[in-house]
C-alpha cells in the first residue's frame, strides 16, 4: 500500500511524473456546523460525527453510526459523494487530521469538529488512502494546536503538500487498493461465521445433541451439476473450466478477466474500464435493476475510457461478442457468496472473462418448481442483492419438472 501511494511502486502502463500540490490547490475547505453529540442521538436522517473518523471510518465512510432530524439537518453541512472528511479535533497531534473519503450518493450531513473538501480535483477513494499516510500525517501533526484538546484548522489544511499522479493513475490505484480491503472484509465476515458455527456446532456435537453420520453426501447434487456442465459443453459447444472453492465467490474475478478485442490493452484501459464497471455496479444511488442495465450496457457495447487529458475516448470491450468462441468460459460451483452476517452457496455460476453473467438452482425432484423459485432469495436487499449487479439471468431446474429462466427483477410466476 505504501509502495503504490508514494510512487515507489508503479502500476503498469503508467510513468508520468507525479505533480507537488498543496491540499488547498484540489478545492476549498469547509467547515462541518450545527451537530453536537446531544444532536445525534435521534433522527432518521444519517450524520458522520469528528469522532467517527477515529473509531469507526478506516480510509472510506460507507456505512452510519449516527442519525438527527430535520431540523437538525436545516443548520448543518450537507454531505456529497466525493467529499473528504477530516477530523478538526483529537487528543494528540499524531492523530489529529485523521480523514476518509465520503462514499455515499444519499443525504447525510457532517458534525461539528469536522472539515471538509469538497469536489475534489482528484480521485476520492484514492485520496482517503492517501491522505492517511505517514508524509501526509506528519505534516498534519506538526500544524495541530493545542494540549490537552488539539486542533487543526481548514487553512492549515489547505497549506499541507502532497504528490499527486495523475488521475488515471489515481483511479488505478485506488482500484487495487480498495479491492484488497473488500477481499479482507469479505474473509473477515467469514471468520466470523465460522467462529459462530463452531461453538454452535461444539454445542451440539459435545453434548451428544448431534451425532456424526458417516455417510457419503453430496454425490447426487454433484452428477446433477455434472450433467448441466455436459449441456454446455456438449450441446452449446461451451467450454468451460472450473475455479477453485478456496475463495468465496465474486461478481468480477480480475484474476482471470481476459478483455475482449482490442486484445492485449493497455493496462491503464484496462484498470480504468474495471473501475467503471464496479462503480455502475455498486451505484448506491439507483437500485439493483438499474445498476443492472448500466452495467449490460458497458458489457454490450463496451466502456469508454479516457486515461489522459487531451486523448480521444476509447472502448474497452470486456466481452468480445464478434469471435465469442475465443473467450473464456468459466464456472464455481458451490462457491459460497458473502457479504456481512448473511451467507449463501449458490449450485452454479456462470462466468465469462471472469465475469459473472448467469447462475443455476437445481432443485429435488420432489420440489416444486414454486417451491424452488420462493427459495431463491438470493437477490433480496438483505441477502446478495450486490452479487447480481452483473449477473443477467437466474436459472432453476427440477427433474422432471423443467427448467424456468428470469433475468433480474423478474416477477415470480410458475406458468
Amino acid at each position: 500500500m505504501q509502495e503504490l501511494l508514494t510512487g515507489r511502486r508503479r502500476l503498469p502502463g503508467f510513468s508520468a511524473d507525479w505533480e507537488t500540490k498543496r491540499l488547498g490547490e484540489l478545492g476549498g475547505f469547509l467547515k462541518g456546523r450545527g451537530v453536537t453529540r446531544d444532536d445525534s442521538t435521534g433522527g432518521d436522517l444519517p450524520c458522520v460525527r469528528y469522532g467517527e473518523l477515529y473509531t469507526k471510518h478506516a480510509d472510506h465512510v460507507r456505512a452510519f453510526h449516527s442519525w438527527i432530524s430535520p431540523a437538525v439537518a436545516a443548520a448543518a453541512t450537507r454531505l456529497k459523494y466525493g467529499d473528504i472528511l477530516f477530523a478538526g479535533s483529537g487528543e494528540t497531534k499524531e492523530e489529529i487530521g485523521k480523514c476518509a473519503a465520503f462514499l455515499f450518493s444519499g443525504e447525510a450531513y457532517a458534525g461539528g469538529d469536522i472539515v471538509v473538501l469538497p469536489g475534489a480535483q482528484a480521485s476520492p477513494i484514492f485520496l482517503g488512502y492517501y491522505l492517511n499516510t505517514g508524509p501526509i500525517n506528519r505534516q498534519k501533526a506538526a500544524n495541530g494546536q493545542g494540549d490537552a484538546v488539539v486542533h487543526i484548522s481548514a487553512a492549515a489544511l489547505a497549506g499541507i503538500q502532497g504528490q499527486f499522479p495523475s488521475v488515471p493513475e489515481q483511479t488505478a490505484i485506488a482500484a487495487v487498493l480498495f479491492d484488497m480491503d473488500a477481499e479482507i472484509d469479505a474473509l473477515a465476515a467469514k471468520l466470523a461465521k465460522a467462529r459462530d458455527i463452531k461453538r454452535g456446532m461444539m454445542q451440539e456435537l459435545l453434548t451428544g445433541r448431534v451425532r456424526l453420520c458417516m455417510t457419503i453426501v453430496g454425490q447426487p447434487e454433484r452428477a446433477t451439476q455434472n450433467r448441466v456442465l455436459d449441456l454446455f459443453r456438449d450441446e452449446l459447444a461451451t467450454a468451460t473450466s472450473a475455479t477453485g472453492r478456496t475463495a468465496p465467490a465474486t461478481n468480477v474475478e480480475e484474476s482471470v478477466l481476459s478483455p475482449g478485442s482490442p486484445r492485449g490493452s493497455h493496462t491503464g484501459r484496462i484498470n480504468a474500464a474495471l473501475y467503471r464497471l464496479r462503480t455502475e455496479a455498486d451505484n448506491h444511488a439507483r437500485g439493483l435493476y438499474g445498476n443492472n442495465q448500466a452495467v449490460y450496457s458497458l458489457l454490450r457495447y463496451g466502456v469508454p475510457v479516457k486515461i489522459e487529458a487531451g486523448k480521444v475516448t476509447e472502448t474497452v470491450h470486456l466481452i468480445d461478442w464478434d469471435h465469442a468462441g475465443r473467450e473464456r468460459f468459466r464456472h464455481r460451483r458451490g462457491s459460497d457468496v458473502a457479504r456481512g452476517d448473511f451467507e449463501r452457496r449458490p449450485d452454479l455460476v456462470l462466468y465469462i472473462n471472469g465475469i459473472a453473467v448467469g447462475m443455476v438452482e437445481l432443485k429435488n425432484s420432489r420440489v416444486s418448481i414454486g417451491d424452488g423459485i420462493r427459495q431463491l432469495s438470493n437477490q433480496m436487499p438483505m441477502f446478495h442483492e450486490w452479487f447480481f449487479s452483473k449477473i443477467r439471468s437466474s436459472l432453476l431446474a427440477t427433474t422432471p419438472k423443467g427448467l424456468r429462466y428470469g433475468t433480474v427483477g423478474t416477477p415470480r410466476s410458475t406458468s
